[in-house]
């Protein structure tokens, strides 16, 4: 039996952004892709880390072997969740993840908090150009198809508390603590 991968977008990426990575592995491994929004709980910017593994396991496929992989901030979800599903996957597969998005005093890496405040403040008062240029940021060096990318706009739009509640999670959560993956192998991207 062919080992199957959830897979978790980033902030405010659609799971459609990941159509063309979907194609290329449906021969090989079957693939699902969820939002991140579909994990998230809105309103708290503290994810409770049995919600978090609940609603990943609701969306993991029946076929085993399952992995699960994250790209950044769905990346995060899964690190997060990972020690928590032992027995339902095989393996974890971050790409471009980070443990703790921003910077902090314990840490120079990462996105300056000023960079997240001032994106909250764009997507109060200009949401189509601030995720516009968070996409072309996201893509470099590449440039996103803009039909692709007015459709994103328009899904994220759509779901405005969970572009909050992701935000939220990337500027609070930080996951240095236990990157252990309950002890599954990981591959990072």
């Amino acid at each position: 039996m062919k080992p199957s991968l959830l897979l978790i977008s980033g902030w405010a990426f659609p799971p459609a952004a990941w159509e063309p990575v979907v194609r290329r592995l449906q021969s090989s491994w079957p693939v699902r892709v969820i939002g991140a929004d579909t994990v998230l709980a809105v309103g708290t910017p503290k994810q409770d880390p049995s919600v978090v593994i609940g609603r990943i396991r609701s969306h993991l496929p029946a076929t085993r072997p399952c992995f699960l992989g994250g790209w950044s901030l769905g990346g995060m979800l899964a690190l997060q969740a990972a020690p928590g599903l032992t027995d339902d996957i095989s393996g974890v597969l971050l790409i471009s993840t980070t443990p703790r998005f921003c910077q902090d005093d314990a840490q120079d890496g990462g996105v300056p908090q000023a960079t997240v405040r001032a994106m909250t403040v764009g997507l109060r008062n200009e949401p189509e150009r601030t995720l516009e240029r968070f996409y072309v940021s996201s893509a470099a060096p590449d440039d996103p198809d803009p039909d692709e990318m007015a459709g994103w706009i328009r899904a994220s739009l759509d779901h405005p508390q969970g572009l909050d509640a992701g935000r939220q999670y990337r500027r609070h959560t930080d996951l240095r603590p236990d990157m252990s993956c309950g002890g599954l192998p990981a591959v990072l991207m």
